[in-house]
């Protein structure tokens, strides 16, 4: 990311380094895997037209990459995606299952039983002329406000007063600005006339695309007080199964972590410390 950005409203500028491609990278990178993105999260990235992968007819199950919103290639790394290697020309990410047996001299990131993965990893701010281990950093900027957060803003407050018809104007110029195609109504694939629980949807699904790997999602969530709905149960992984030389299938699968996101959760816990300044202080439900 550009040091120098006009997106940022305001931002944390860090020295040469590539921090984030050794932290976020696959192995066959020498990254340390420590971001791998959810099928949940990819499953809410619209396709190009804007609309949802069960509402498109651009959507194709049998490729299912193919045509997304422009911010999907932006943001994640998955099977197939061309990226630079450890020796710096691009190869192919391989993320199916037992990638790295069936392709001899990779290494493996494609979904293992027990193991974590998801199928994907993160691309978003990394420097894709960096693998882990290639020659050569970058300058970034962390962006702690950019423009597109003050339009997702502007969005919620209209819709949460009432103003839902408002709303569409900022969304538009995000969609806009990510490439999603206008469509014959001029609509960048959204619903006309939605109500406000509607609008409220829209928002808080953009603001998890758009917004994504930004540190927002979890406090969006507990301020919207949903965080007992989204964190339960399972998260979901990919599972791909090679099939022939370019083909694949692919299968959702429950992640062997369960979530159990407590109603405590909402808020933090008083730091003990703190506490025992005032003791008449009262700790936090649930803590």
């Amino acid at each position: 990311m550009k040091r120098v950005n006009s997106e940022y409203i305001l931002a944390f500028n860090r020295g040469p380094q590539r921090e984030m491609e050794s932290y976020y990278l696959p192995g066959s990178r020498s990254g340390s895997l420590v971001m791998k993105p959810t099928h949940n999260l990819v499953e809410a990235f619209p396709m190009k037209d804007g609309k949802s992968i069960t509402e498109s007819p651009l959507y194709d199950p049998a490729n299912p990459y193919l045509n997304r919103d422009p911010r999907f290639d932006y943001s994640i790394i998955y099977n197939g995606l061309s990226y630079t290697s450890n020796t710096g020309p691009k190869t192919p990410i391989w993320t199916y299952q037992s990638a790295g047996s069936t392709i001899p001299n990779t290494t493996s990131d494609g979904y293992v039983a027990g193991g974590y993965f998801t199928g994907y990893f993160s691309r978003k701010m990394l420097d894709e002329n960096l693998a882990s281990n290639t020659a050569g950093t970058t300058d970034r900027g962390w962006s702690l406000i950019r423009y597109a957060e003050i339009l997702l803003n502007y969005a919620e407050a209209l819709n949460e007063t009432g103003a839902t018809d408002k709303a569409y104007a900022p969304l538009k110029q995000i969609r806009e600005r990510a490439g999603i195609l206008p469509g014959a109504d001029g609509l960048y694939g959204m619903k006309a006339n939605m109500t406000v629980e509607e609008m409220r949807s829209l928002v808080q699904n953009e603001r998890r695309i758009e917004l994504a790997f930004e540190d927002h999602r979890f406090n969006d969530i507990r301020r919207w007080m949903i965080a007992e709905q989204v964190l339960t149960g399972f998260n979901k992984v990919m599972i791909i199964t090679r099939t022939g030389e370019t083909t694949y299938t692919y299968r959702a699968a429950s992640a062997p972590r369960p979530l159990n996101f407590r109603k405590a959760m909402y808020l933090l816990p008083i730091p003990l410390t703190e506490i025992q300044k005032m003791p008449l202080m009262v700790q936090n439900p649930g803590y």
